[in-house]
Protein backbone atom coordinates (compact mmCIF):
# COMPACT_ATOMS: atom_id res chain seq x y z
CA UNK A 1 0.00 0.00 0.00
CA UNK A 2 2.93 2.29 0.88
CA UNK A 3 4.58 1.61 -2.70
CA UNK A 4 1.39 2.44 -4.34
CA UNK A 5 0.84 5.67 -2.90
CA UNK A 6 4.41 6.73 -3.34
CA UNK A 7 4.26 6.11 -6.67
CA UNK A 8 0.93 7.88 -7.15
CA UNK A 9 3.42 11.03 -5.46
CA UNK A 10 5.93 10.64 -8.09
CA UNK A 11 3.38 10.62 -11.02
CA UNK A 12 1.48 13.43 -9.68
CA UNK A 13 5.00 15.59 -9.54
CA UNK A 14 5.99 14.81 -12.47
CA UNK A 15 2.87 15.92 -14.07
CA UNK A 16 3.12 19.25 -12.86
CA UNK A 17 6.43 19.60 -14.07
CA UNK A 18 5.56 19.34 -16.99
CA UNK A 19 3.10 21.62 -17.18
CA UNK A 20 5.03 24.01 -15.26
CA UNK A 21 3.18 23.65 -12.33
CA UNK A 22 6.32 22.56 -9.94
CA UNK A 23 9.60 22.06 -10.31
CA UNK A 24 11.40 19.07 -9.64
CA UNK A 25 12.79 18.34 -6.47
CA UNK A 26 16.37 18.64 -8.34
CA UNK A 27 15.75 21.82 -10.22
CA UNK A 28 13.03 24.16 -8.29
CA UNK A 29 15.80 27.05 -7.87
CA UNK A 30 17.16 27.04 -11.13
CA UNK A 31 14.64 26.21 -14.07
CA UNK A 32 13.29 29.00 -15.36
CA UNK A 33 10.15 29.58 -17.95
CA UNK A 34 11.09 29.71 -21.60
CA UNK A 35 10.86 33.61 -22.34
CA UNK A 36 7.76 34.40 -24.91
CA UNK A 37 8.06 36.22 -27.89
CA UNK A 38 5.67 38.87 -29.10
CA UNK A 39 4.35 39.39 -32.63
CA UNK A 40 2.92 42.93 -34.05
CA UNK A 41 -0.16 42.52 -36.17
CA UNK A 42 -0.14 43.25 -39.86
CA UNK A 43 -2.35 45.85 -39.54
CA UNK A 44 -0.65 47.89 -36.72
CA UNK A 45 2.06 48.48 -39.72
CA UNK A 46 -0.61 49.96 -41.95
CA UNK A 47 -1.61 52.28 -39.51
CA UNK A 48 1.80 53.69 -39.22
CA UNK A 49 2.15 53.77 -42.55
CA UNK A 50 -0.48 55.95 -42.76
CA UNK A 51 0.44 58.08 -39.97
CA UNK A 52 3.42 58.86 -41.48
CA UNK A 53 1.98 59.47 -45.22
CA UNK A 54 -0.53 62.24 -43.24
CA UNK A 55 2.24 63.86 -41.59
CA UNK A 56 4.43 64.24 -45.05
CA UNK A 57 0.65 65.37 -47.01
CA UNK A 58 0.22 67.83 -43.84
CA UNK A 59 4.10 69.24 -44.46
CA UNK A 60 3.37 69.34 -48.24
CA UNK A 61 0.40 71.72 -47.58
CA UNK A 62 2.19 74.09 -44.98
CA UNK A 63 5.12 74.70 -47.19
CA UNK A 64 2.82 75.47 -50.11
CA UNK A 65 0.94 78.20 -47.98
CA UNK A 66 4.30 79.56 -46.48
CA UNK A 67 5.97 79.98 -49.77
CA UNK A 68 3.96 82.42 -52.58
CA UNK A 69 4.33 82.28 -56.12
CA UNK A 70 6.40 84.41 -58.06
CA UNK A 71 3.52 86.44 -59.15
CA UNK A 72 1.87 86.67 -55.74
CA UNK A 73 5.63 87.88 -54.56
CA UNK A 74 5.85 90.39 -57.61
CA UNK A 75 2.44 91.79 -56.56
CA UNK A 76 3.56 92.56 -53.25
CA UNK A 77 6.53 94.15 -54.11
CA UNK A 78 5.08 96.54 -56.07
CA UNK A 79 2.49 97.06 -53.36
CA UNK A 80 5.68 97.90 -51.09
CA UNK A 81 7.10 100.49 -53.25
CA UNK A 82 3.60 102.32 -54.11
CA UNK A 83 2.70 102.80 -50.63
CA UNK A 84 6.62 103.40 -49.47
CA UNK A 85 6.54 106.33 -52.62
CA UNK A 86 3.30 107.54 -51.39
CA UNK A 87 4.94 107.79 -47.50
CA UNK A 88 8.01 109.15 -48.62
CA UNK A 89 5.49 112.06 -50.40
CA UNK A 90 3.49 112.62 -47.53
CA UNK A 91 6.32 112.88 -45.43
CA UNK A 92 7.91 115.58 -48.09
CA UNK A 93 4.88 117.31 -48.39
CA UNK A 94 4.59 117.74 -44.23
CA UNK A 95 7.91 118.81 -43.94
CA UNK A 96 7.84 121.60 -46.11
CA UNK A 97 4.17 122.45 -44.91
CA UNK A 98 6.24 122.15 -40.81
CA UNK A 99 8.81 124.64 -42.76
CA UNK A 100 6.20 127.11 -44.24
CA UNK A 101 4.64 127.18 -40.77
CA UNK A 102 7.28 127.58 -38.76
CA UNK A 103 7.94 131.50 -38.86
CA UNK A 104 4.34 130.92 -37.01
CA UNK A 105 5.87 129.83 -34.02
CA UNK A 106 6.52 132.74 -31.77
CA UNK A 107 3.16 134.48 -32.91
CA UNK A 108 0.24 135.45 -30.13
CA UNK A 109 -3.50 133.72 -30.42
CA UNK A 110 -4.33 137.19 -31.32
CA UNK A 111 -2.55 137.73 -34.31
CA UNK A 112 -3.11 134.39 -35.85
CA UNK A 113 -6.95 135.12 -35.58
CA UNK A 114 -5.98 138.52 -37.47
CA UNK A 115 -4.09 136.28 -39.80
CA UNK A 116 -6.82 133.86 -40.37
CA UNK A 117 -9.47 136.62 -40.92
CA UNK A 118 -7.11 137.94 -43.89
CA UNK A 119 -7.03 134.60 -45.06
CA UNK A 120 -10.55 133.86 -45.43
CA UNK A 121 -11.11 137.69 -47.13
CA UNK A 122 -8.62 136.63 -49.52
CA UNK A 123 -10.40 133.35 -50.41
CA UNK A 124 -13.80 135.22 -50.02
CA UNK A 125 -12.46 137.67 -52.55
CA UNK A 126 -11.11 134.94 -54.99
CA UNK A 127 -14.52 132.89 -54.97
CA UNK A 128 -15.94 136.03 -55.97
CA UNK A 129 -13.41 136.91 -58.86
CA UNK A 130 -13.23 133.00 -60.23
CA UNK A 131 -17.68 132.96 -60.29
CA UNK A 132 -17.93 136.66 -61.61
CA UNK A 133 -15.39 135.37 -64.37
CA UNK A 134 -17.50 131.91 -64.82
CA UNK A 135 -20.64 134.30 -65.15
CA UNK A 136 -18.69 136.01 -67.86
CA UNK A 137 -17.83 133.30 -69.75
CA UNK A 138 -21.23 131.64 -69.74
CA UNK A 139 -22.71 135.28 -71.33
CA UNK A 140 -20.05 135.28 -73.59
CA UNK A 141 -21.14 131.58 -74.78
CA UNK A 142 -24.83 132.26 -74.92
CA UNK A 143 -23.82 135.12 -77.02
CA UNK A 144 -22.20 132.98 -79.45
CA UNK A 145 -24.80 130.77 -80.08
CA UNK A 146 -27.06 133.69 -80.65
CA UNK A 147 -24.76 135.29 -82.76
CA UNK A 148 -26.10 136.10 -86.97
CA UNK A 149 -24.27 134.69 -89.69
CA UNK A 150 -22.69 138.61 -89.85
CA UNK A 151 -21.73 138.47 -86.24
CA UNK A 152 -19.95 135.41 -86.29
CA UNK A 153 -18.11 136.49 -89.70
CA UNK A 154 -16.88 139.53 -87.75
CA UNK A 155 -15.76 137.42 -84.58
CA UNK A 156 -13.47 135.63 -86.90
CA UNK A 157 -12.10 138.80 -88.76
CA UNK A 158 -11.30 139.78 -85.51
CA UNK A 159 -9.65 137.17 -83.87
CA UNK A 160 -7.42 136.48 -87.67
CA UNK A 161 -5.87 140.01 -87.09
CA UNK A 162 -5.29 139.61 -83.71
CA UNK A 163 -3.00 136.59 -85.05
CA UNK A 164 -0.36 138.35 -86.70
CA UNK A 165 -0.73 141.98 -84.86
CA UNK A 166 -1.84 143.86 -81.92
CA UNK A 167 -5.20 146.50 -81.55
CA UNK A 168 -6.63 148.35 -79.26
CA UNK A 169 -10.06 147.87 -78.46
CA UNK A 170 -11.60 150.82 -80.84
CA UNK A 171 -9.09 150.45 -83.51
CA UNK A 172 -10.24 147.14 -83.83
CA UNK A 173 -13.74 147.76 -84.31
CA UNK A 174 -12.56 150.52 -86.95
CA UNK A 175 -10.83 147.72 -88.57
CA UNK A 176 -13.77 145.86 -88.93
CA UNK A 177 -16.04 148.82 -89.97
CA UNK A 178 -13.14 149.22 -92.51
CA UNK A 179 -13.62 145.61 -93.82
CA UNK A 180 -17.43 146.37 -94.13
CA UNK A 181 -18.99 145.25 -90.85
CA UNK A 182 -21.61 146.86 -89.19
CA UNK A 183 -20.73 148.96 -86.07
CA UNK A 184 -23.19 146.56 -84.02
CA UNK A 185 -21.40 143.46 -85.81
CA UNK A 186 -17.63 144.83 -85.19
CA UNK A 187 -19.10 145.78 -81.66
CA UNK A 188 -20.20 142.17 -80.96
CA UNK A 189 -16.73 140.72 -82.23
CA UNK A 190 -14.36 142.75 -80.13
CA UNK A 191 -16.59 142.39 -77.13
CA UNK A 192 -16.40 138.37 -78.06
CA UNK A 193 -12.96 138.29 -79.18
CA UNK A 194 -11.35 137.44 -75.64
CA UNK A 195 -8.39 139.55 -75.96
CA UNK A 196 -6.41 140.89 -73.18
CA UNK A 197 -6.60 144.84 -74.11
CA UNK A 198 -3.21 145.23 -71.44
CA UNK A 199 -1.49 142.50 -73.25
CA UNK A 200 -2.34 144.42 -76.41
CA UNK A 201 -0.70 147.81 -75.11
CA UNK A 202 2.54 146.01 -74.63
CA UNK A 203 2.89 143.88 -77.52
CA UNK A 204 1.68 147.46 -79.83
CA UNK A 205 4.79 149.20 -77.79
CA UNK A 206 7.44 146.40 -78.59
CA UNK A 207 6.13 146.66 -82.41
CA UNK A 208 6.75 150.61 -82.51
CA UNK A 209 10.40 149.83 -80.66
CA UNK A 210 11.37 147.08 -82.97
CA UNK A 211 11.43 149.55 -86.30
CA UNK A 212 12.03 152.91 -84.46
CA UNK A 213 13.04 154.46 -80.72
CA UNK A 214 10.66 156.54 -78.62
CA UNK A 215 11.07 158.19 -75.60
CA UNK A 216 8.98 157.18 -72.87
CA UNK A 217 6.15 159.72 -72.66
CA UNK A 218 6.12 159.79 -76.98
CA UNK A 219 5.59 155.63 -76.94
CA UNK A 220 2.51 156.40 -74.80
CA UNK A 221 1.37 159.02 -76.45
CA UNK A 222 1.60 156.80 -79.76
CA UNK A 223 -0.20 154.11 -78.13
CA UNK A 224 -3.00 156.48 -77.24
CA UNK A 225 -3.28 157.81 -80.44
CA UNK A 226 -3.67 153.53 -81.08
CA UNK A 227 -6.64 154.23 -79.11
CA UNK A 228 -5.52 152.82 -75.55
CA UNK A 229 -6.47 154.49 -72.42
CA UNK A 230 -4.04 155.77 -70.80
CA UNK A 231 -3.74 152.96 -68.23
CA UNK A 232 -3.15 150.63 -70.90
CA UNK A 233 -0.82 152.64 -72.85
CA UNK A 234 1.58 153.31 -68.92
CA UNK A 235 0.87 149.47 -68.44
CA UNK A 236 2.03 148.26 -72.11
CA UNK A 237 5.32 150.86 -72.06
CA UNK A 238 6.10 149.98 -68.64
CA UNK A 239 6.04 146.03 -69.97
CA UNK A 240 8.36 146.46 -72.22
CA UNK A 241 11.23 147.78 -69.63
CA UNK A 242 10.77 151.37 -69.99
Amino acid sequence: MEETNNQINEETNETKYMYGQNTSPDQSSTLEAPPQTTQKPKWYKRKGVKIVAGIIIVLIIISSLGSPSKDEYNKLQKKYDEQTSELEAITSEYNAYKEKMSKFDGLTDEEIDALIEKADEITAEKKAADEAAAAEEAAKQDALNSATMSQKNALSKAQDYLSFTAFSYSGLISQLEYEGFSTEDATYAVDNCGADWNEQAAKKAQDYLDYSSFSRQGLIEQLEYEGFSAEQAEYGVTAVGY
